[in-house]
């Protein structure tokens, strides 16, 4: 469970960088504006799906 926890921070910690605005850099690209809240999204929305998955676990 201790992983699972540090992932969701991880992923947490970026979409809050990427909701903001940016600029974040991931995997070689970098996020401003539109873009990075868009990706935030994405992230979050991966975050809930990890979620559902997790308690059905």
């Amino acid at each position: 469970m201790k992983k699972e926890t540090d992932f969701r921070i991880y992923l947490c910690d970026i979409a809050g960088s990427l909701l903001q605005g940016g600029p974040l850099e991931l995997e070689g690209n970098t996020y401003v504006g539109d873009e990075a809240r868009k990706k935030g999204m994405q992230i979050v929305d991966l975050i809930r799906v990890l979620g559902v998955y997790f308690k059905g676990k």
